[in-house]
Parts: structure tokens; sequence; C-alpha cells
């Protein structure tokens, strides 16, 4: 009688994969910030803050011998709430190419690009919401770092939880001290 070995987990596939591939470089492709509605002003917080929705998207492409993650990578601020009126997106995506993996199959990629794509380019992601926040005229916006367990990353809507709110006021010599 033969046993039935049992099917690989996602994370079994992509340390597969990673032990094959190596990362070569990272090409942002586009990376958008906007305040919505644009009437021409600058941005401000509301009293509250706002309430964040991280969402991301991982593709794979073979180029010769090499492999190209492509991540889509987006948050949208919403004013009162997750139903409240969206009032900033910052889109952002970028293409990672590894060395080698010319003997990966499909389910291999696909599990590297889920997993190893987006633990290599959030940090990308991170810096540009950051720098675009504090280039708006908000205070900086620090996405929390990614944390993967064992059943994989984290869903879309629990990428992020950071938070934006209004600055405290400082008097002119407060802000000095």
């Amino acid at each position: 009688m033969t046993e039935k070995t049992p099917p690989k987990t996602k994370y079994q596939l992509a340390a597969e994969a990673a032990r094959e591939l190596e990362l070569e470089s990272v090409c942002f492709l586009n990376a958008v910030a906007q305040v919505l509605p644009n009437d021409g002003h600058p941005p401000s917080v509301p009293e509250g803050g706002y309430w964040f929705q991280p969402t991301y998207k991982a593709s794979i492409s073979r180029l010769g011998d090499n492999v190209d993650v492509a991540l889509k990578l987006a948050i949208a601020a919403r004013q009162g709430g997750q139903e409240g009126e969206e009032r900033l997106r910052l889109n952002c995506e970028l293409v990672l190419r590894y060395l080698g993996g010319k003997e990966l199959e499909k389910a291999q990629l696909e599990a590297f690009a889920d997993l190893n794509g987006l633990v290599n380019g959030y940090p990308y992601f991170r810096e540009f919401v950051q720098n675009a926040t504090v280039k708006m005229g908000l205070p900086p916006l620090i996405l929390p770092l990614l944390k993967l367990t064992k059943s994989g990353p984290p869903p879309a809507a629990n990428l992020a939880k950071p938070k934006l709110e209004k600055p405290e006021k400082k008097t002119r010599a407060a802000a000095h001290d």
C-alpha cells in the first residue's frame, strides 16, 4: 500500500522558489498620491482621523531565464469609517526582477510572488506612502511592518492599520522646546 504525500503548502512552494531566485532589481512603474476631491486646496486630517483600506495584488511572468513579480499596492483613506467618503488614495505599481528560476513550476512561482514578492516589495510601498503624505502637508503615515504567519500573508484588509490623526497644535514656544 502506498502512502499519499500530502500536498505542499504555499510556504513550502515559495521556499522552494526562494532557494532558486535572487532579487536583482526593483523598478517603480507608477506611483500616484491623490487628494480627493482635488479642489486645489491642501488636505487636512478630519476629527477622528481616517479609516484605511489597503489592497495588493501580485502577478508573475518569465523573462528569459529570469522572473518578474509585478505588485500593485494601494491604500485608500476614508473619512468617517469604512463607508465614508474617500479622501486620499495612494497607488504604487512596481516590478521586482529575480535572477534564476527557469526550472521552477507555475505553482512555485505563484506562491513565491504572493509571499516573497509582497515581503520584498512592501518596504518600498511603505516608504512611498510616508513620503507622499508628508509632501501632501499631512502628518507622516507610517504603515506597520508586514507580518507573516503560518497561514500566509495577512489578508489585504489587515495589511495595515495605520492611524492618521490631527497633530496636536503647538504654540510657538512649545514648538522650539
